[in-house]
């Protein structure tokens, strides 16, 4: 379980930010500093956003004969994407890194039935692997937005927010992020889910 609290740990870092928006360069750069991986790259992609929005790959380089290797991820984000959703994806792909889950694919033909799930995601649904990786995968973005908005930051705004909700389009420019999440986090069940996503604490 030791990849699950390191998502706990990486919210628990950003969660007393209160400077907005939160850069995913750093991000990454704390995810770095976990020693998983020695180099992430984000990647402009052309991708169908009508089934995916990102992707990553892990892959290992070597400089040199007798070189160290060198653990390496690619952030793959489609370019057509607006900023405020480009943010959000490069983060949950981010958080993949984290993430030893049956969310991940290890195998061309698994990211190909992992994106057809996706693409046909319901509840009603028969239960089968590749809809528990679709699930998994989509838990994701609501771990990233826990990373984004950080708690102190959410705290902060949503006392504004109640006084006076006309303030919406102000934080989410502050946030830049989708209004749906900015919408979710200024919601009142987003303490309790946020307690889950960011393991009890």
């Amino acid at each position: 379980m030791a990849v699950i609290r390191n998502i706990y740990k990486l919210i628990d870092h950003f969660s007393s930010f209160t400077v907005l928006p939160v850069d995913p360069d750093d991000v990454r750069d704390q995810i770095i500093s976990y020693g998983i991986k020695d180099e992430i790259e984000f990647v402009g992609v052309t991708l169908d956003t009508r089934i995916i929005y990102g992707a990553f790959h892990q892959h290992i380089r070597r400089d040199g004969v007798y070189a160290e290797p060198v653990i390496c991820a690619d952030i793959y984000y489609d370019t057509s994407l607006t900023r405020d959703w480009r943010r959000l994806v490069c983060c949950k792909e981010l958080l993949h890194i984290l993430d030893h889950s049956v969310s991940k694919t290890a195998s061309k033909m698994e990211c190909e039935n992992l994106v057809t799930h996706l693409a046909d995601f319901t509840l009603e649904s028969p239960f089968s692997r590749e809809k528990l990786q679709a699930w998994t995968d989509e838990l994701m973005m609501f771990h990233a937005a826990a990373v984004l908005f950080p708690w102190d930051a959410r705290e902060s705004l949503y006392r504004d927010y109640c006084q006076d909700n006309t303030r919406l389009d102000e934080i989410i420019k502050a946030v830049d992020l989708p209004e749906s999440v900015v919408r979710l986090v200024l919601s009142e069940g987003w303490p309790n889910l946020y307690n889950t996503l960011s393991g009890g604490k």
